[in-house]
């Protein structure tokens, strides 16, 4: 038995400012929005989440406006980074670490792929860069591209049409593998 006074345990007691943190802490809110999304995706801007409709247009796709607003307002000079591959391989782990951030883009460690579409980082990273022997101020986006070979997608052709429009739009294209590229999968865009 211990003769020792014993302390009470004080009870912290948190302001209203102090619970309202904790309780944002827990929600995840990703710094990206769409900027390209299958028709049959909607997103709900509110909470940042995506919700699959059956609708028959799982095939096309549809610029989404936020994500439109977001390249519009970054002036100056603008190079876009995007990452494409295989689903589930870690795309958008990837570039949320390039970006040196810890909640950039939405991650999962479900099989469930989570991108659908592109999505554009509400984030800009400025940097300089040497153009035509002058030192020019450049800004950086991210964009985290849906991942190719999807079996829960069922389109083939929808792939192809994000994967395409990825090549097309950045300055700096990462395709992430599992395994060195190889010719098939090209052959898989066509």
């Amino acid at each position: 038995m211990n003769n020792f006074p014993q302390k009470k345990k004080k009870k912290k007691k948190f302001g209203k400012r102090e619970k309202e943190r904790k309780k944002k802490k827990k929600i995840f809110m990703a710094r990206a929005v769409p900027l390209v999304l299958p028709c049959n995706i909607e997103w709900n801007e509110a909470d940042n989440t995506i919700t699959e409709v059956d609708n028959g247009k799982g095939d096309t796709i549809r610029f989404v406006e936020q994500g439109l607003k977001i390249l519009d307002s970054v002036q100056g000079l603008v190079k876009i980074l995007l990452i494409a591959g295989e689903y589930r391989t870690g795309k958008s782990a990837i570039l949320t670490k390039v970006a040196g951030e810890n909640e950039l883009f939405e991650l999962s460690n479900l099989m469930e792929a989570k991108t659908k579409g592109i999505w554009i980082s509400e984030k800009v990273i400025k940097r300089y860069e040497m153009i035509d022997g002058k030192k020019q101020e450049v800004s950086i986006i991210f964009m985290d591209c849906e991942g190719i070979d999807d079996a829960n997608t069922n389109s083939a052709k929808r792939e192809n049409k994000i994967f395409t429009l990825g090549l097309l739009l950045p300055s700096y294209f990462i395709y992430n593998s599992k395994n060195i590229p190889a010719s098939s999968d090209l052959e898989k865009l066509r």
